[in-house]
């Protein structure tokens, strides 16, 4: 047996002092045991369930509802609709301020509860603050759901839940249950325990793109249908090795578009997507709230020269009285400059105008006196 240190030690002496030792693991090896068990799991799964996510059965869909989706932007309303109506997958690519989490993966959560009384909905993500953005998103549209997490800051974590139910009211709550968050690294360690009360229909994944293959190819094997968001171009998957470790030589391997390890299980779907036409199981939103329209041109090559502004639509009734108030106060304290600015303010989105406001009211307290902000309430 050859036994590999993590922390080499220096005086060899050491191991000549005893004649036995004991072997305990170290707590690096989590994440490595975790890909084990995740790839041990997908060899385990149907033949078909393995067959889609090598590419080599294509994906199937049913019909796109007839219901319009008003509230979203044409490529939002198009790819909301497609996942929909995925049966196997479907991959959302979603470049930056483009709302795949605000808008896309929120209205496909309320139309699948909606449209289906028994339909559970399993959502993941690679990190713990996206997940939480998630869970936060959820509770402000009234979704009930429950996060798989030790935290006590969520009062819908499952440590939360466990203190303040008995067995049975636990119970009860639980089977009320049609949502489940959670970061990747916590399902893999419980999901066999959240079987056991949850059933697995479909599968949400956001930040998907930074997640390698090993690492998700265990979880989606096992759900009915999955989706995946993410976007390869922004949020790559997180590695260390070199591209001389990585590569991978094998024709049967290159024959199904595996060439690097260091490429993520959704860019390399997404691209067997695109290259075989399955247009049904793939998209890409492409209207953008966050970025000036030079800006956005730096990196639109990226998406094929497809990205465009677009003015926030969800939140319009909110903006416009929100922007009536605000502009009598800011008009009379900096006339047609405070104006000026409120206004191309307001083109952003509400989320974005709530972080960046306080540094827009720094840069206009330069303009005018403080007094004068006094003066109008603030």
């Amino acid at each position: 047996m050859v036994v590999k240190l993590f922390n080499k030690q220096v005086d060899r002496t050491l191991f000549y002092k005893e004649k036995y030792f004991a072997i305990e693991p170290d707590f690096k090896d989590g994440g490595i045991l975790s890909n084990v068990k995740m790839m041990f799991g997908f060899l385990d799964a149907f033949s078909r369930n393995k067959e889609l996510l090598l590419g080599l059965t294509a994906p199937e869909s049913g019909p796109i509802s007839s219901e319009g989706l008003t509230e979203l932007h044409p490529s939002q309303e198009e790819n909301v609709q497609k996942a929909l109506a995925a049966k196997d997958y479907f991959l959302l690519q979603g470049p930056p301020g483009t709302g795949k989490t605000s808008f896309a993966l929120l209205t496909i959560v309320e139309k699948i509860l909606k449209r289906s009384p028994d339909e559970t909905v399993t959502i993941l993500a690679f990190t713990n603050k996206a997940i939480k953005e998630v869970c936060n998103k959820l509770n402000s549209a009234g979704i009930k759901y429950l996060f798989n997490s030790s935290s006590e800051e969520d009062d819908n974590s499952l440590k939360t839940m466990v203190k303040t139910h008995d067995l049975e009211s636990f119970g009860e709550y639980v089977k009320s249950i049609r949502v489940v968050t959670s970061t990747v690294a916590s399902f893999v360690k419980y999901s066999n325990d959240l079987k056991a009360f949850f059933r697995f229909d479909t599968l949400m994944v956001d930040e998907a793109s930074q997640l390698l293959e090993p690492q998700l190819a265990g979880i989606v094997v096992n759900f009915n249908r999955f989706i995946l968001i993410g976007d390869q171009n922004q949020l790559p998957a997180v590695t260390v090795q070199s591209d001389v470790t990585t590569s991978i030589n094998d024709p049967l391997l290159n024959g199904i578009g595996i060439f690097d390890m260091k490429v993520s299980l959704f860019e390399r779907m997404f691209n067997t997507a695109v290259r075989n036409g399955w247009s049904n199981a793939y998209g890409t939103l492409i209207e953008q709230f966050r970025m000036d329209e030079k800006i956005m041109q730096l990196i639109n090559h990226y998406y094929h020269d497809g990205l465009r502004c677009a003015h926030y639509r969800r939140g319009k009734t909110l903006m416009s009285s929100t922007q009536k108030g605000m502009n009598r106060k800011f008009q009379s304290c900096y006339g047609q400059t405070g104006s000026f600015l409120l206004k191309h303010l307001f083109r952003r989105q509400v989320k974005i105008m709530k972080m960046k406001l306080t540094l827009w009211l720094r840069s206009l307290r330069k303009l005018k006196s403080v007094d004068c902000l006094k003066k109008t309430g603030r």
